[in-house]
């Protein structure tokens, strides 16, 4: 009989032990997309990059974490840069952007897809793509965050499918700064003199050659 008992709890402690394997087993997560970065360009009317509330043009660069079959990117933008709740930095505005190209990208074929106001993805039909594969891509006549001086990130997620729904393959935050521009003013006399005299004027340190005296 406690032999029996030992063999029972035995028993028990595998058969909990292979059912917190199977309820708790490997899980699919997005893999991590690398060197990934977010370029601020100047707009069509002239505004800097960085410009708070400048209409400009955003840039973006990665890896592929892992080979998958890729059909849209989702840029969202966020005033952090964790899974949670997105909440779209202040004066911030998607909604006019447009592609603005793809050059030096090895996955192409995008074109705008559905935008919010704090997000945008971009579409193409869906077609397998290598790890490490670099993608480039550009989104025109965005709006900055109107804080000066103020951080914001944006989540890249890779899909399967053409329209940023179903499971996340490759994600990833990007960072990027607004700022106040430079100003400069002043004025700067653009004038070179000369002439020779016995004695020359200069008034305010500028030589007034119509003073000159003939000398000996």
């Amino acid at each position: 009989m406690r032999n029996f008992r030992v063999f029972g709890y035995f028993g028990a402690v595998l058969l909990l032990v292979a059912s917190v394997f199977f309820v708790n087993g490997p899980t699919v997560n997005a893999a991590q997309i690398n060197n990934r970065s977010l370029q601020l360009l100047a707009g069509a009317g002239g505004n800097g990059g960085s410009m708070p509330g400048g209409t400009v043009n955003h840039r973006f660069e990665f890896r592929t974490g892992s080979a998958h079959t890729i059909g849209s990117m989702k840029f969202e933008y966020c005033t952090i840069a964790s899974v949670e709740a997105c909440v779209a930095p202040t004066g911030l505005n998607v909604s006019p952007a447009t592609f603005g190209g793809e050059t030096g990208s090895a996955v192409t074929g995008f074109s705008m897809g559905t935008k919010t106001s704090n997000s945008f993805i971009l579409t193409r039909v869906p077609a397998s793509v290598a790890s490490n594969a670099l993608v480039v891509a550009q989104a025109n006549a965005i709006v900055n965050p109107t804080t000066p001086n103020y951080t914001f990130f944006v989540r890249i997620t890779t899909y399967a499918s053409n329209n940023g729904t179903g499971t996340a393959i490759d994600s990833g935050s990007v960072a990027a700064s607004t700022a106040n521009p430079i100003q400069l003013t002043g004025v700067m006399p653009e004038s070179l003199i000369f002439c020779t005299g016995a004695t020359i004027a200069a008034p305010g340190n500028i030589p007034d050659c119509s003073t000159a005296t003939p000398g000996n």
